[in-house]
């Protein structure tokens, strides 16, 4: 059910590492998450975020 819900849900992933974000992203995907994005650094996030308002973000 919850599953379900992730789908309409904006989520930003914030991390330096891209392995993490991999992780962060699959499992969201396995969740059916389907409008996520992701950022290296703050930076990115912000210019993102011009654009793509997330519901969630996710930091390191």
């Amino acid at each position: 059910m919850a599953d379900k819900y992730l789908k309409d849900v904006k989520i930003l992933i914030v991390d330096d590492s891209a392995f993490m974000r991999n992780i962060i992203r699959r499992v969201l995907s396995a969740l059916h998450a389907e409008q996520v994005r992701e950022a290296s650094d703050g930076e990115d996030a912000l210019d993102i975020m011009r654009t793509f308002v997330p519901d969630i973000i996710i930091l390191d």
